[in-house]
């Protein structure tokens, strides 16, 4: 046993013997000493929009003919109903806030109707608060109504604040 032992040990020690020739010259490299050098090249390529990148667009059309063509109609038909949903959108919009004006026109004649009423039979602290009533409510709401599109917008996020008093410094 003591023999294989040396023989193996010898047989190791003999791989890692090595010659004259390979001391002498640094750039020769011992096959155990080898570095490999690796090098990665990581490419990103990102492109937004309807349409594919250009390169894209021919890779599809070169795998099945006729595909770019498609593509770019989908793309097109699909700007034409974003804009009529926008057109949509704009018009539901205008309609809302005309439809809007009007209720709040016929609130405040009724509002007056009622209070003009009711200060005709002698009812007036009702008559007044009937009069007045609406009208203070219409006002607060328009108030409101432009604070929340202004913050919609990005305007701003404080409510709206009292206008300045007489002697008051704020601009």
């Amino acid at each position: 046993m003591s023999a294989q032992k040396e023989g193996s040990r010898e047989g190791i020690s003999s791989h890692r013997r090595h010659g004259p020739s390979d001391v002498d010259r640094p750039d020769s490299l011992r096959e155990d000493d080898r570095l490999v050098a690796q090098e990665e090249t990581l490419l990103v390529e990102a492109h937004m929009g309807p349409l594919p990148a250009p390169r894209t667009l021919a890779g599809y059309e070169e795998v099945t003919p006729g595909s770019a063509e498609r593509i770019i109609v989908m793309a097109e038909k699909q700007q034409e109903h974003d804009h009529a949903m926008q057109r949509s959108a704009q018009a539901y919009g205008a309609t809302t806030g005309k439809r809007g004006q009007i209720f709040g026109f016929v609130v405040a004649l009724a509002g007056l109707g009622l209070g003009t009423y009711l200060l005709a039979i002698d009812k007036s602290l009702w008559g007044v608060a009937a009069a007045f009533g609406p009208f203070v409510g219409l006002v607060g709401l328009f108030i409101w109504g432009q604070w929340s599109e202004q913050r919609r917008r990005g305007g701003g996020g404080a409510r709206p604040s009292a206008p300045p008093q007489v002697g008051d410094r704020r601009g």
